[in-house]
Formats: structure tokens, sequence, C-alpha cells
């Protein structure tokens, strides 16, 4: 689970701009009726993180400040989030999230951890979490969120794959096969997090081998 103290989330990047489509994106799940709660599962994150993501974009003066009190996210007016409608913004490679070389392999590391740690909370074999890992990739190599070498943050279309993922009314026959359903949860909150594809191939690539040893150990 990601919390404030994990390692991956000291790692992701401080972009406003990034910062603000992912409360967004929680705040479109809202506005479609998940609870707080729903959505922090959906994330990968506690509640206290989910509401952190929330509240954070909207802090423009230091919260110690007594005399600057943080703008409660109650008295902000949000427009409701249209689904698959509007121009998603690009990552640029610049921004913080896209790891320099020395310390791509670290946050690749970090989110590898995370991985393990969120499949590890489902009953399932080692090979189930396997196929979970390659799903999850295939999801995010097919994606169309990617134009021209940049990664692009589509709010709608990132809340419309959390409702196909959350919604029973979305979910086919394949998705009753836990590896599957489980690849296209991991890939759409891999998403929501990391913008750097080389980051989260690599951390697959490092979730796969992990759960491959495991299975050759036991």
């Amino acid at each position: 689970m990601i919390t404030k103290t994990s390692a991956l989330f000291h790692r992701v990047t401080n972009s406003y701009e990034l910062n603000v489509s992912r409360a967004q994106v929680l705040i479109g799940l809202c506005q479609y009726g998940m609870s707080i709660k729903e959505t922090a599962e959906a994330i990968n994150s506690s509640e206290s993180m989910a509401r952190s993501v929330l509240v954070r974009p909207f802090r423009f003066i230091d919260p110690r400040d007594e005399n600057h009190p943080v703008r409660s996210i109650d008295t902000v007016h949000f427009p409701r989030i249209p689904l698959r409608i509007g121009q998603a913004a690009p990552v640029h490679s610049h921004a913080p999230e896209a790891a320099t070389a020395c310390n791509q392999e670290d946050f690749a590391r970090h989110l590898a951890t995370e991985i393990h740690r969120w499949l590890g909370t489902f009953e399932a074999t080692d090979a189930d979490r396997r196929q979970a890992v390659e799903q999850a990739g295939l999801s995010l190599d097919h994606s169309t969120f990617h134009f021209d070498g940049k990664y692009l943050f589509p709010t709608g279309d990132v809340v419309s794959e959390f409702i196909a993922v959350w919604n029973p009314l979305y979910l086919t026959a394949d998705d009753r096969v836990f590896g599957k359903a489980a690849g296209r949860w991991l890939g759409a909150w891999i998403r929501f997090w990391i913008t750097d594809p080389d980051i989260w191939n690599r951390a697959l690539d490092l979730a796969y081998d992990h759960f491959g040893a495991r299975a050759l150990a036991a």
C-alpha cells in the first residue's frame, strides 16, 4: 500500500500539473459514487493518502502558517469530470518523474516492492501473480495514453479505466480469471502513479522474476 511514508511516494513527481490531474481523477471517482475508502483501494493507497492527493494541489500557502490556513477541498468548486472527453496533458521528459539513468533502477525497485506487496494481499498462487504482472504489462503497453514519445494523462480516460476495473457491470468473462482481473487493476494504479514507461517496465520485470523465484523455491 502506498502511504505517505512509502519510498515510492517520496519519489513521485512534485509537478503541480500532475498533482492537480491526479486530484481530478479522485474527484471524478468520488463524483461517480465511489467512497474515499474504495477510491483509496483502487489506487493502492491508504485513505489518508487519497485525501492528501485531493488536498495537496490546493495548498497554495505553507500550512504551518496559521495566518494563511490551507483551503479545504470542501470549499473548492470542482467541475464535473467529463469521461473520455478533453485533451490529455502531455508529461514532458524533463518532469521530475522522468528519472535520470542513475536513479531509474532505484525507482523501479521501489515500484516492484509495491507490486510485490499488493499482489501478496490476495490469496493466489505465484503463477497467478506472474500472470497478473504480465497482464498489467500488456495493458500498459497497449495503452493509447502515449503520443510522440510522451506519456499522456487524460483525466477522463483514467477515471473511466478505474470505473471499468471497479464496477462489476463492466467486467467480462476474462475478468473472472484472477491474473487478468488483477492485472488490469495493477496496470490502472501503476498508470495513476507513474508516468515513465521505462520505470514501470523494469519494475514489472523485477516483479515477474520475484514471483518466479519464489515458485522455484517452493
